[in-house]
């Protein structure tokens, strides 16, 4: 029985030392990487992803391809031609 209040006692005294070394939270991450300018996380992967040199020839190939598809798609242009000959007269 002894034995059991003991550690009842030990187990209330760690529970309440670990209560009092958790202390006041963190203080919230800022939303903004650059205060100053506004800059958030969500727009500079935003505009990384608009220039960089890779993404934008990935995208120049895409903008080509559905050009020429809609381009074998239309019908050709219609055209006339026109042709004289002359012939000789005479005897």
């Amino acid at each position: 029985m002894r034995v059991a209040t003991i550690t009842v006692g030990i187990l209330a005294l760690g529970s309440a030392g670990h209560a009092q070394t958790q202390g006041t939270p963190a203080p919230a991450a800022s939303p903004y990487i650059d205060a100053v300018a506004g800059l958030t996380l969500d727009d500079a992967i935003a505009r990384a992803l608009e220039r960089e040199p890779a993404l934008r020839a990935s995208r120049s190939q895409v903008d080509v391809a559905r050009g020429l598809r809609a381009q074998a798609a239309l019908r050709p242009n219609p055209s006339v031609s026109f042709s004289q000959q002359q012939q000789p007269a005479g005897s």
